[in-house]
């Protein structure tokens, strides 16, 4: 697959937890519909290998670059499949409780898909974003860059057409494909 031979560093979302595990999704009903629909078909398409590979995914990941030190979590380092933590909001000590025992400088999180970056102390905290399900009030996809230091957050503006139209061959009830549509073109 593309990540397996393009991705160095990578970490086991929740979704992907759920997914190799055939767990239940612990979420509000709206949400749990959807995903589990979302789960059903990923099962269906992957392959024994793929699953085999999500199934290695680490929950975290540690990386060096260019002399700083990196860790990689999906939700938080205390939570790393749920209960997500938004870093633009949250006040500094939940994040300086999440910093214990870290010692990283950059700490990336996601499963809150809010884009953003955020200093305390010496760590930043990034989030950055989702490429498919926003967050943040906009439909653009978002992804964060480390280039020499600099930290910074991309919006992607797509077409999400191409994608709305393939719903309908995925196997799931209309009201499904129509809120994923929704999602799609204005975001969660």
């Amino acid at each position: 697959s593309w990540m397996r031979s393009n991705v160095k560093h990578a970490v086991r979302g929740d979704h992907d937890h759920i997914t190799v595990n055939r767990a239940e999704f612990v979420l509000p009903p709206e949400e749990r519909e959807l995903a589990l629909a979302t789960r059903d078909h990923t099962l269906r398409q992957l392959r024994p290998v793929d699953l085999a590979y999500l199934a290695a995914l680490p929950s975290t990941a540690r990386a060096e670059l260019g002399g700083a030190k990196f860790f990689l979590v999906h939700a938080k380092p205390s939570d790393p499949f749920t209960n997500g933590i938004d870093i633009a909001t949250a006040s500094e000590s939940p994040l300086r409780a999440e910093m214990q025992g870290i010692g990283a400088d950059v700490i990336f999180v996601g499963h809150t898909h809010v884009p953003a970056i955020r200093r305390v102390g010496n760590t930043h905290f990034v989030n950055p974003g989702s490429l498919g399900q926003p967050c943040h009030g906009l439909p653009s996809a978002t992804y964060a860059v480390w280039d020499d230091g600099h930290l910074q957050i991309h919006h992607i503006d797509y077409d999400p057409q191409p994608t709305i139209r393939k719903l309908g061959l995925i196997g799931v009830d209309p009201d499904i494909q129509a809120r994923l549509a929704e999602i799609l073109e204005k975001g969660m």
